[in-house]
């Protein structure tokens, strides 16, 4: 959690990321969870064309959320 503090010492502009890069993420769990992806992934690794076709959704904007969320530990890109 951050403190007053430390949000005074960051710039402006790492505050104004810092909060569009909340909302990228709370976006991207909210498509996740809505596509129901999990339940998917419950019994092994799929690649995205898998979750696309099982989702009815684009295979590339889909890549797009979950490779962020991988780079934040939601999930983890296999090859």
């Amino acid at each position: 959690m951050r403190t007053a503090e430390s949000t005074k010492s960051s710039s402006p502009a790492q505050a104004l990321l810092g909060l569009t890069s909340g909302y990228w993420i709370s976006q991207g769990i909210y498509v996740v969870a809505k596509l129901g992806i999990a339940d998917f992934l419950e019994d092994g690794a799929k690649n995205c064309d898998e979750l696309a076709q099982a989702t009815n959704s684009h295979t590339q904007s889909l890549a797009r959320v979950m490779r962020t969320l991988a780079s934040i530990g939601v999930f983890t890109e296999v090859e």
